[in-house]
């Protein structure tokens, strides 16, 4: 399989009902709508033919339409706090066609070009089913007030075992086997290490966006 006999599109939700944060997807971020990011990484990155975002806000869409990405308006029982991601990507299947999936989260702003360009690549190299985005975590994880590891034997950080964390920012899929597993994440899978300063903030409450706004200032991020 090659990118070239293909089509791959970028799929961004972005409902207008955050109960977190009013209208949390086109709050502003550094100076541009927070959805900004993803479809700027998106329509940057060559590997991918087409940028959608979806959603149920017609005000979201035309700063979708302004931010060149093609839209589609989703219907309201695909905007519930209870609809799952699933649904709004079958949706978009049955109305455009598209071989391979980029199911981009706006919550993950610090995500680029190069990275999606870099998972594709990996993802069609590889010739994989799905592809799944995660940052590398050491931590010591616990289980409400048990430690999900043995503190007798605490392992030092460099003979740890690598674990990996789902970030979120982004997923890559077949068409096809999502339409027959129902799921994002199936079949020969493969995941995308991204580097942890990228990912492991993702946002979801008003410290996340002040936490983002030192890092892309601090990192001189372009406006």
């Amino acid at each position: 399989m090659t990118s070239l006999d293909k089509k791959i599109c970028a799929l961004i939700p972005a409902r207008s009902g955050s109960k977190s944060i009013i209208d949390k997807n086109i709050k502003d971020l550094n100076g541009k709508p927070l959805m900004a990011y993803s479809i700027k990484a998106s329509n940057d990155c060559t590997l991918i033919n087409e940028t959608y975002v979806s959603s149920d806000s017609k005000k979201y869409l035309e700063i979708a339409k302004s931010l060149n990405s093609k839209t589609l308006l989703r219907p309201d029982i695909l905007a519930t706090d209870t609809a799952s991601t699933e649904s709004v990507v079958k949706h978009f299947l049955e109305e455009t066609n598209c071989d391979i999936i980029v199911l981009i989260q706006t919550t993950s702003p610090l995500i680029t070009s190069q990275i999606l360009t870099s998972a594709l690549k990996q993802f069609i190299e590889e010739d994989l089913d799905s592809l799944t985005s995660v940052y590398k975590d050491h931590g010591f994880w616990w289980e409400e007030n048990n430690p999900l590891y043995d503190p007798n034997n605490r392992p030092m950080r460099q003979n740890q075992k690598s674990l990996y964390k789902e970030s979120g920012m982004f997923y890559i899929f077949k068409s096809e086997g999502f339409l027959k597993q129902k799921c994002r994440i199936f079949g020969k899978k493969g995941i995308y290490v991204t580097p942890k300063i990228k990912a492991f903030i993702e946002i979801d409450e008003i410290e996340d966006f002040e936490i983002v706004e030192s890092i892309m200032r601090a990192k001189n991020h372009e406006k």
